[in-house]
């Protein structure tokens, strides 16, 4: 993911879509896999980098299980 996000700030994008991305797949991903039947998101650009450093970190307290 860091390659995409060098070439977008070499051709002066904002990285922030790749955030946004994720932040709305995850969204996805909640709403399709879930369990429960409410989702509480901040909808705050704060709050979305908030929320994805959090998914984030699950992503990778995974990954170190799996090993």
């Amino acid at each position: 993911m860091s390659q995409p996000a060098d070439q977008m700030k070499q051709a002066n994008l904002d990285t922030n879509v790749i955030l946004f991305s994720m932040w709305t797949e995850a969204i996805k991903n909640f709403a399709e896999v879930g369990k429960g039947n409410t989702i509480f998101l901040d909808g705050s650009s704060d709050g979305m980098q908030k929320t994805m450093r959090q998914i984030m970190s699950m992503m990778q307290m995974d990954d170190s299980g799996k090993g």
